[in-house]
């Protein structure tokens, strides 16, 4: 509509502009034949007078000429050079002086000479006046504009009817596609009936596909709050309920975080379609026992979470306590064989009686109380309670496994050695490696603090390929040294192919095999025995050697001493560090000793304290004694590049580098 407006404004402008420049040429050439005339009838009129050189009369005649007729200016000049000359100002009219310039409008001048009897006597000038003709024009022209304007307004409510009786279909078409575009949901569109087919025919179209849009739409919604296995509302569901449940403190809530024991097992035999076939019956028989007593979602893999509102202690511990039985009933039956899950709960009560917390915590906090539960021994409750021991114990633990992480990123880990001494000349000095960690605020830490954390949470393999790579490149920059460097490895690492792979490509690349020396606990050897073993023997074809460490701590050592490949045997400091005061403790030594010795092995004495244990482990001729008497932990890394652990996984096939220079 608005371009219609622009397009017939200009129109008439330029036919009003057009019209006035040819009216203004003809106006200027009738202007000019009355000049001419009046020329002419003043010059018929003065003649008399200019031959008789009657100059007072000649100039009464012309200032009557000049009064009667329509001149700016009237001049006579005779043949001798004498000159009247006659001018006055007229009235412009009603016309404005933008518009003479407009028009382009001006006065006719023109001159003519006098012959009497062929005889030369003067020449008559005059200029007409022309603001009658541009009064003319100005009124003709306003006649115009103002019929104009009026057409065109006219023409323009005309052309808008028809649009708006017309094109309503397409207004509203275009108005419906603009509010999809900007987010809103597709709606349909009504057009006229007697609209065109074409108009007809699109807007179908539109309709049609704002039906699919609509359907799909709604599709992804339920979609973004349901999870598509189990039908059950997803995570971002639940962390929406649980964050409005956090603002409403005129009721208690209680939030039970589920996670299923022995669902991995259903996985790993039956495959992942039998795992999700049995979660979709399990989750249909806990649905309908939940029913409308709370908000049942799942939060991911085999963990699921259940909120109740207008909680009570005893009300939430009893329906914990039978939804696991309702677990343990339920079997589930793939082909031939038959499984049954447990679930081990987690509990948090928060909003009215209960301490204010955001929806965070009362996730961290179920789920605290839940690793609890599965560390107390599985398919039980948990409910967290801040002043428990074993909470207190379990938080702690949990501190430091963000606390590893952020040393290892931040450069605080720290790589010591103690000297393992030979008691026999010829013997190669062994250093064993050890792992410290400064705290923020830059104190050691003593690796009996963060360790146990480490092996609890399954971090332990982070630390074990930091102490290798560091200890490698602790060795590139001492190439001379011959000493051989004691490591203690987990069970965890020795059961990781990928922790294999990394170790025989980097020991091999660094060159430095017959300087490694990996100790292994005894507990760990029996515990992961098939591991164990291919472990040592692809290490060991390269020529790196094995320690068993805490020998004499397990009640099975003896009956598989013949299975692992080891050279050393080191003999537990709790049965060295009495030996001298208690027979008990020499006993088991001396026979150790016997044993080490008659299966061609080294032996080594830890946690030597004293100078009389020292001289007792020499009379036993045990091969090697380490301890703080000999020798107090030093530091070896002040000079290595600080590595970082990066999680890429590892694998036989695929050989990553698992540390990087930070």
């Amino acid at each position: 509509m608005w371009l219609a407006t622009i397009i017939l404004s200009s129109a008439f402008l330029v036919s009003m502009y057009v019209g006035l420049s040819i009216s203004s040429r003809e106006a200027l050439d009738q202007l000019h034949r009355q000049s001419q005339l009046k020329l002419a009838l003043i010059t018929d009129s003065i003649t008399g007078w200019v031959e008789l050189h009657d100059n007072e009369r000649l100039q009464t005649a012309l200032q009557k000429r000049m009064d009667n007729d329509d001149l700016n200016y009237l001049a006579y000049s005779d043949r001798f050079g004498q000159r009247i000359e006659l001018a006055q100002t007229r009235d412009t009219g009603k016309r404005p002086d933008w518009f003479a310039r407009l028009a382009g409008m001006h006065a006719a001048g023109l001159s003519r000479p006098i012959y009497i009897n062929e005889t030369f006597h003067g020449t008559l000038s005059l200029e007409a006046n022309a603001h009658d003709q541009e009064n003319l024009l100005w009124q003709q022209t306003i006649n115009y504009l103002s019929w104009g304007a009026l057409t065109l307004v006219t023409l323009l409510w005309l052309l808008n009817l028809i649009l708006h009786t017309n094109l309503t279909g397409l207004r509203n078409l275009r108005q419906a596609a603009q509010d999809f575009l900007n987010g809103g949901h597709p709606r349909k569109v009504l057009a006229p009936r007697n609209a065109a087919p074409e108009l007809l025919m699109t807007v179908q179209v539109f309709n049609d596909l704002a039906d699919q849009q609509s359907s799909l739409l709604h599709e992804l919604e339920r979609q973004a709050k349901e999870d598509a296995l189990t039908g059950l509302p997803n995570r971002r569901v639940l962390e929406a309920s649980l964050a409005e449940a956090c603002k409403d403190h005129s009721h208690a809530y209680a939030f039970c975080y589920i996670d299923l024991d022995q669902f991995k097992l259903v996985n790993d035999t039956c495959g992942h379609h039998a795992g999700d076939r049995m979660l979709r019956e399990l989750i249909q028989t806990i649905s309908r026992y939940v029913g409308s007593k709370g908000l049942l979602s799942r939060i991911g893999g085999d963990e699921f979470g259940l909120l109740i509102e207008n909680a009570t202690l005893n009300h939430v511990l009893q329906t914990c306590d039978e939804l696991i039985q309702l677990i343990n009933v339920y079997r589930f039956r793939h082909e031939d064989r038959q499984f049954r899950v447990g679930a081990s709960i987690g509990i948090t009560l928060f909003g009215h009686g209960y301490p204010a917390m955001d929806m965070t915590e009362v996730l961290i906090r179920a789920d605290k109380a839940c690793y609890a539960a599965k560390n107390l021994g599985r398919n039980r409750y948990q409910l967290y309670q801040g002043s428990d021991h074993g909470m207190q114990v379990l938080e702690k633990e949990m501190d430091w496994v963000a606390e590893i992480g952020a040393a290892m990123d931040e450069g605080r880990m720290l790589l010591y050695r103690q000297t393992i001494h030979p008691l026999r000349s010829g013997d190669t000095i062994h250093h064993e490696v050890l792992i410290r960690m400064k705290d923020r605020a830059g104190q050691i830490v003593n690796p009996g603090q963060f360790l146990p954390a480490a092996e609890r949470f399954g971090i332990i393999q982070n630390i074990d390929r930091w102490v290798l790579d560091t200890t490698l490149e602790y060795l590139s920059q001492n190439s001379d040294s011959v000493d051989i460097y004691n490591i203690n490895l987990s069970g965890v690492s020795i059961g990781d192919p990928g922790f294999l792979t990394h170790a025989i490509d980097a020991i091999g690349q660094m060159g430095v095999a017959q300087q490694i020396c990996f100790e292994i606990t005894e507990t760990a050897a029996i515990t992961h025995l098939e591991d164990a073993q291919h472990f040592m023997r692809m290490l060991g074809g390269m020529g790196c050697r094995f320690a068993l460490d805490d020998f004499g701590s397990g009640m099975s050592s003896f009956a598989y001493l013949k299975e692992l490949p080891i050279h050393t045997l080191k003999i537990s400091g709790d049965f060295v560090r009495n030996m001298t005061t208690n027979r008990h403790d020499y006993v088991f030594v001396s026979t150790m000793v016997k044993l080490a010795h008659d299966l061609g092995l080294k032996c080594v004495g830890e946690f030597v304290q004293d100078l009389e244990t020292l001289n007792g482990l020499r009379e036993l001729n045990v091969d090697f004694a380490q301890g703080f008497y000999l020798h107090k932990p030093e530091s070896i890394c002040t000079h290595c590049r600080q590595l970082r652990y990066c999680t890429l996984p590892m694998s036989k096939s695929i050989k990553v580098v698992s540390l990087v220079a930070a």
